[in-house]
């Protein structure tokens, strides 16, 4: 599948998880991660600051001409 995304991509470059039944926290990244780990009795500390938030650029997929020469076979 082949989309555009003109927009960054906004993510936890490194966040706070706090444990509800013990009360600690622990720091995570998620720097390559598509979602934020966290177990069932924890939750993440949105307004903590420790979190570092980041963005990335993501390339806009282009039509290669290798694919465009399956598409003339395929014609």
């Amino acid at each position: 599948m082949m989309q555009d995304m003109y927009d960054p991509q906004y993510f936890f470059k490194r966040y706070e998880v706090k444990n509800t039944k013990t009360g600690e926290s622990d720091i995570r990244f998620g720097m390559y991660t598509d979602a934020a780990r966290c177990l069932s009795h924890g939750e993440i500390s949105f307004d903590s600051n420790k979190n570092e938030y980041s963005e990335r650029q993501t390339y806009i997929d282009n039509v290669y001409t290798w694919l465009k020469q399956i598409g003339k076979r395929t014609e």
